[in-house]
């Protein structure tokens, strides 16, 4: 069975990234149905983590979405602001969502939950390149996501292990 990890290239672990406190969100849309394909996650200390999605060829004509993940200092001029729960405002709990089709796994998206229980999903979306995202922002085409919710599999992401 082929695997597909998250897309993350600096050394400190992801999963001591993406468990860190969240201040904010932003994200960046395209198209004409305006679907986000960038979502960052502001830190308390200024730094962000980005998240969009790839896509990996699994058959002929068949591909399948996975998170790629990447440290950021400044937004970008076309990144709308966002508040979010300010329970996130502290170390979160996080769980890789995991999808398994046509004999291979990939790191589809990612669940983080404060102490209250507030939910921010981030999975790959329906159409190439874009993201689904719940729990930031309710407008159309906002949570559009390549597989049903109930498809992934949860796992949860603890610091130390890979």
């Amino acid at each position: 069975m082929e695997n597909f990890k998250y897309k993350w290239e600096l050394p400190d672990p992801l999963a001591v990234e993406v468990t860190k406190p969240i201040r904010m969100v932003s994200i960046e849309s395209f198209g004409p149905l305006d679907m986000p394909h960038l979502l960052t996650l502001w830190r308390p200390d200024g730094s962000g983590l980005r998240v969009h999605a790839e896509m990996r060829q699994i058959a002929e004509r068949m591909e399948i979405g996975v998170l790629c993940f990447e440290h950021l200092n400044s937004p970008s001029d076309s990144e709308v602001m966002l508040p979010i729960d300010s329970e996130f405002d502290q170390q979160v709990g996080a769980f890789k969502l995991v999808v398994h089709e046509s004999g291979v796994t990939a790191e589809s998206g990612i669940l983080l939950r404060a102490r209250n229980g507030s939910e921010i999903a981030i999975v790959a979306g329906a159409f190439p390149l874009t993201i689904a995202v719940k729990g930031v922002l309710e407008q159309p085409h906002i949570f559009e996501p390549e597989y049903p919710m109930e498809d992934f599999e949860r796992i949860p992401i603890r610091i130390g292990e890979s």
